[in-house]
């Protein structure tokens, strides 16, 4: 029998998309069963129905997604749904999932100011000449939003150069001017890699003064790397250099003469009696973790929060801070370097839409994890330089991901230098003003991040009221044309009200 149905999503391969879409395109089968992924661009004019099974998140969202139905004059299309009100705590989930919270603004700030702090005492020539400007990897702000800069997607990425431009226009918008100008820069011209005294030689007499070694032991160099592309590759651009020259492409000539490995070099402070500080705080963590492991209770960050605050004495901000990227912490380790079989950790989201956890047994593999982590950090760590080697063998990714969960808890401060990422270009004009903030950052608002909040909440309860209300066909396109004019309906402004009294429309 021949399948009258394809399916389109976002992890199939490309070829599998390609094909079930031109099958569809070419009506060899009749129905896409599909997310997000296969809606996008797409403009097939005999569609007759478009069918949501769930909400999609906003009313632009659904409007663009039912525009793809009938584009031929001559056909009848449907939008059709099915509906739950349970749905819309998913969409509150995607939603703080994707967005960017307050209390990591103002850790984007700390680490700010510790950066430049760092950069006053040491006075980088790799930084910039002017002493209040900044290029910095993005890497260092990996930590605060959840996961490595490195993944696959640049979700990460996006984040730090929105929280950070959020942070400026913020204040351009509330006193007329801002105490950081941030201006991302797409490439670097500079990279860490590892590289044998021979194959320096090499280099050397090939592309005189590119190299420099920074660290004998490990045979770290630091190579200009914009060197080596003007001399013998501007036929190609300098990101495509940059890509073969990474990924070790045989397209790229200097690999197949030249064997260095990608390193990074990493700053690293120790905070006094970061011993005893990380055996304090990952103790209270481990006394809950176990504690709900034998009970099996699924619990809230809220709890866990509580527990820290109460355990250790510390604010509720910073409890937040450490909790949240230790959740954080273990999904990476659950999804990038677990072995196991057994999940360490599994949430469920209630029905008004707080996400719960549930520890278990195999958590031990995760905590036993970031304590051979933390020592293996101390260990390899020489006058407050420590060179990750991107080599199979090695643990890069993993004791980043470790590096920013101990910052989180204060024990040490670390700089990341030779990311294969983003730089960001940050001009400090008032220190003082960011110290303010952190001196009390529980007071700190961010209006933007309010506006986008609003503007959420608006979304969801306005696509609520629309699959709730009974309307005919003509109604609900006049509330729609209302809508994107800016008049929302009385009824959708009081559900908005009763979650957020300060909501503005």
């Amino acid at each position: 029998m021949i399948a009258t149905v394809g399916v389109y999503f976002g992890t199939l391969t490309k070829e599998q998309k390609q094909e079930n879409y031109e099958k569809f395109l070419n009506n060899e089968i009749m129905v896409m069963l599909a997310t997000k992924a296969f809606g996008m661009g797409i403009d097939i004019d005999d569609i007759v129905i478009i069918y949501h099974f769930a909400p999609t998140g906003n009313v632009c969202d659904y409007i663009q997604e039912i525009g793809r139905d009938a584009r031929r004059s001559d056909l009848q299309g449907e939008a059709l749904y099915d509906y739950d009100t349970r749905d819309f705590k998913h969409i509150n989930r995607l939603h703080g999932l994707s967005t960017i919270r307050r209390n990591q603004l103002v850790e984007v700030i700390r680490k700010i100011d510790e950066l430049y702090s760092i950069n006053l005492r040491n006075k980088r020539e790799n930084f910039t000449k002017r002493r209040n400007a900044m290029l910095l990897d993005a890497e260092n702000f990996a930590y605060i939003f959840g996961k490595s800069i490195s993944d696959e997607d640049n979700n990460n990425i996006n984040k730090v150069k929105t929280a950070l431009l959020i942070i400026q226009k913020d204040f351009e918008n509330k006193v007329g001017f801002s105490p950081i100008n941030v201006r991302p820069i797409p490439l670097f011209s500079m990279g860490f890699f590892q590289v044998d005294k021979r194959t320096q030689s090499k280099i050397l007499k090939k592309y005189p003064d590119c190299l420099e070694v920074i660290n004998e032991e490990k045979n770290i160099c630091r190579i200009h790397l914009d060197d080596i592309w003007n001399k013998s590759y501007n036929n190609y651009s300098f990101p495509k250099f940059k890509y073969l020259l990474y990924s070790k492409s045989d397209e790229l000539s200097f690999n197949k003469n030249f064997d260095i490995i990608p390193a990074l070099c990493v700053s690293i402070e120790y905070t006094n009696d970061y011993n005893s500080k990380f055996e304090n705080i990952w103790d209270a963590l481990k006394n809950f973790i176990h504690k709900k492991v034998l009970s099996s209770d699924y619990v809230s960050l809220q709890e866990l929060i509580d527990a820290l605050t109460r355990d250790l004495s510390i604010s509720k901000y910073k409890a937040q801070t450490i909790a949240e990227v230790l959740i954080a912490s273990m999904d990476s380790y659950r999804k990038k370097y677990s072995k196991g079989i057994s999940p360490i950790i599994k949430e469920r989201t209630t029905n008004n839409g707080i996400i719960k956890y549930q520890f278990n047994v195999a958590v031990n593999s995760y905590i036993k994890w970031v304590e051979n982590g933390f020592r293996k950090i101390i260990r390899n760590t020489n006058n407050g330089k420590l060179y990750l080697i991107n080599n199979k063998c090695s643990r890069t990714n993993e004791l980043s991901d470790i590096l920013g969960l101990l910052e989180s808890m204060a024990i040490l401060r670390f700089e990341m230098l030779g990311c294969t990422n983003s730089q960001l270009y940050i001009y400090v004009n008032q220190i003082q003003a960011l110290k303010n903030i952190l001196n009390n950052p529980h007071r700190y608002e961010n209006r933007l991040l309010d506006m986008v909040s609003d503007r959420h909440l608006i979304s969801v309860k306005m696509l609520t009221y629309l699959y709730e209300s009974d309307m005919d066909s003509n109604h609900f396109w006049e509330t729609i044309e209302d809508y994107f004019l800016g008049k929302i309906p009385e009824a959708v402004k009081q559900k908005c009200l009763e979650e957020n009294d300060k909501i503005r429309f």
